[in-house]
């Protein structure tokens, strides 16, 4: 029966086309993006403008980064449960306003302690609201654009990473203000934290006058609900025929009639097969070792741009290594503490948002030829590539180029694992699945944050190796995994 239902919802979501609707939600979905990339990297670029106000050393910062994602790992499954019973959308309007407040009361915190407790906080709240709508973005639309349309969420990703350099050319590159506030001051670098909290802000408004997920409220026996929502998204369609179809939607009842318990233990029992149980540790554990690698670079890329561009000068060559060098060199006394915030520092991270772009194009083009397995294979196998060169390539143009190239493919490579289980996993588990995966991987993203700092001590050629092992092991991974070619939103 639920194959039937699926069939049936599958073919329904088909005919209705694609439209205003889906064009809607992915409007809604770059503040959502904007949000998570906010929640896990606002710090990261305040830190060279609050250096002087806030001592910390490299070990302090990447507690700093990794604070954030302690909060995710603790929230993720408790956010995965709630979306499965509750719905998608009272999960990502309670976890996106709860995070505006956190992350709005942390533009006035002035210590490491604080900072670090409101982005655990924040971590919490946002883990649930950007998977919820990413698994409400795969149950909207049909099987002909599910994976191009989740590919273009990864590229919203991008451009969202691309928005935070131009924020710190507007806020924290021009000249220093102080507001004087009850025990302290208000600056730029606030400003900057306080601006990065509304995102969060805009999609807890915004999905107040959303629907719920048809396919989760088919899965709940809502029939009049869902097909309601189908027959809008209908009349939204771009295809002059498709809105002229007044036929009545028609879905099937996995339930057999009845709505279903918030928790179906039975179902989820069921969906746990040998097959889907190796599928499920092979994405984890690619997922793992691709978020430790993508988010330890991308949260240490702004510190290690600012530090090369602080001290270039004619004779200095920029390299990998002797950046790592800089990074290593004990702060100065605060008296002689200068926070310089220059442009430069911030227009190299253009470069990497370009390269991201390019990529998820070229993983949307040929994702419908080759397959989501070939993809992430293929994105591996770049990421492996430029780590590598990372080492031996000498300039800033190189050395971003390189940074951005590796970073680009880290997030196909995330974009494609939760395409993949988007594709394997049935409903009733779908969101607990991303958020068990999310957990990993934000387990990934915690150790990289304090072992790459510890790597520095060593030199410039241990991160390297520890970031090109964990690629290998992930493209020994990927092979395996049994992907289908085709398989229904189930």
């Amino acid at each position: 029966m639920a194959d039937a239902s699926a069939d049936d919802y599958e073919i329904a979501l088909e005919a209705s086309g694609f439209g205003w609707f889906n064009i809607i939600v992915l409007i809604i979905g770059f503040p959502v993006t904007m949000a998570i990339i906010f929640a896990t990297s606002l710090l990261s670029y305040a830190m060279t403008a609050m250096k002087c106000d806030v001592e910390m050393s490299n070990n302090e910062r990447g507690f700093m980064n990794g604070s954030c994602y302690y909060g995710m790992l603790l929230g993720g499954l408790f956010w995965g449960f709630a979306s499965d019973a509750f719905g998608r959308k009272p999960a990502i309007i309670l976890s996106h306003v709860t995070d505006f407040i956190f992350a709005f009361a942390l533009s006035f915190c002035s210590t490491v302690r604080w900072f670090s407790a409101y982005k655990f906080l924040c971590g919490i709240c946002i883990s649930g609201g950007f998977l919820s709508f990413m698994t409400y973005v795969s149950e909207v639309h049909s099987h002909k654009h599910r994976a191009r349309v989740m590919f273009g969420m990864g590229m919203m990703l991008s451009i969202s990473a691309g928005v935070l350099p131009c924020m710190a050319l507007g806020i924290l590159a021009i000249d220093r203000f102080d507001l004087p506030m009850a025990n302290s001051t208000w600056s730029n670098w606030h400003c900057f934290l306080c601006v990065g909290s509304l995102p969060s802000l805009i999609v807890g408004i915004a999905f107040i006058f959303m629907p719920e997920s048809p396919r989760f409220d088919l899965t709940k026996g809502n029939m009049q609900r869902a097909a309601k929502t189908i027959t809008t998204m209908r009349k939204m369609a771009f295809k002059k025929e498709v809105r002229a179809n007044e036929e009545p939607i028609k879905l099937a009842n996995p339930s057999g009639g009845e709505k279903q318990k918030k928790f179906d233990w039975k179902g989820i029992k069921e969906s746990f097969t040998k097959r889907n149980i190796i599928c499920a540790v092979l994405i984890f554990l690619i997922e793992f070792f691709a978020l430790m690698c993508q988010n330890t670079m991308r949260l240490w890329q702004p510190v290690m741009i600012a530090v090369a561009e602080e001290d270039k000068h004619d004779n200095f060559t920029i390299e990998f290594c002797s950046v790592v060098d800089l990074m290593n060199k004990p702060p100065p006394p605060p008296k002689q503490c200068h926070a310089v915030v220059k442009p430069d520092m911030y227009y190299s991270n253009f470069y990497s948002v370009g390269l991201c772009l390019i990529a998820f194009i070229i993983s949307i083009v040929i994702v419908k030829y080759v397959g989501i397995k070939i993809v992430l294979i293929s994105f591996l196998f770049v990421s492996f590539v430029f780590v590598i060169a990372l080492r031996f390539i000498k300039g800033m143009i190189g050395m971003v180029f390189a940074l951005g190239l590796f970073l680009s493919a880290e997030f196909v490579i995330a974009a494609a694992l939760m395409n993949a289980i988007a594709q394997i996993f049935p409903t009733n588990v779908r969101n607990t699945v991303l958020s068990v995966n999310q957990i990993i991987g934000r387990l990934g993203s915690i150790i990289g944050n304090h072992v790459f700092p510890l790597l520095f001590y060593y030199g410039c050629d241990p991160p390297i190796i520890w970031l090109a092992l964990s690629v290998v092991v992930s493209i020994v991974a990927a092979i395996f995994i049994p992907i289908p070619k085709r398989r229904e939103l189930l």
